[in-house]
């Protein structure tokens, strides 16, 4: 809620008046501010929405949506309440993707495929994964644009696609180097879930790109 300035402003003759009226102007002054400020918080669904990328590529609309502060809702809420870490997972990231999913109209058909999509059991790494990703997040998009428009170049489509980019939120030091701090899943035919560690490798990204497109088209 914007608010309207307004100025308080002590009379000519002193601090207070006989009838006590700059008494009554500043009481009245505090409890407005006190009900104003409590409408500066927006509802959870008039909150802005993530940074996405969009673009065109022969004629189909593309769109990249990072889902890094569904993430961090989820993250400051089970470090909070451990014991409740799966419903909050549910309630922050799988709702938040669910959304967009609707909101887009996209066919979601291997929902149960997702093994990826689990509760952390390192929710302080996690933290540390999102915030890179987001400190690079404009050269994340970048570079999976670049991947995407080589792809679409070899494979063309005929419909719209979306890409979902997420923190990788399995922390074992073996998997992430096996898979060079990237994993993917296609879940329909116009989109596909990237996963990414704050350490992934470029190479990685672009191969990962091209290979979850290929399944989108093929």
């Amino acid at each position: 809620m914007k608010l309207l300035p307004f100025t308080l402003r002590m009379d000519n003759y002193g601090f207070l008046d006989k009838g006590g009226t700059w008494m009554k102007r500043l009481l009245l002054a505090a409890t407005l501010t006190s009900l104003l400020a409590g409408c500066t918080d927006a509802p959870e669904a008039e909150k802005a929405e993530p940074q996405k990328l969009t673009f065109k590529q022969d004629h189909q609309t593309i769109q990249i949506i990072p889902l890094y502060d569904a993430y961090q809702s989820y993250v400051d809420a089970t470090l909070k309440e451990p014991t409740e870490n799966g419903a909050l997972f549910e309630k922050h990231v799988l709702a938040a993707k669910h959304k967009w999913i609707e909101k887009e109209k996209l066919t979601d058909t291997y929902t149960d495929r997702r093994i990826l999509e689990i509760p952390t059991d390192n929710a302080e790494e996690l933290n540390k994964t999102i915030a890179y990703l987001k400190k690079h997040q404009d050269s994340i998009h970048q570079q999976i644009k670049k991947s995407l428009q080589t792809s679409i170049d070899a494979l063309p489509r005929t419909e719209k696609l979306t890409v979902f980019v997420a923190p990788y939120n399995v922390h074992n030091a073996a998997d992430i180097q096996r898979f060079g701090g990237v994993s993917g899943f296609a879940s329909g035919t116009d989109q596909f879930t990237l996963y990414l560690a704050k350490d992934f490798s470029k190479d990685t990204l672009a191969n990962a790109v091209a290979h979850e497109y290929h399944h989108t088209v093929a």
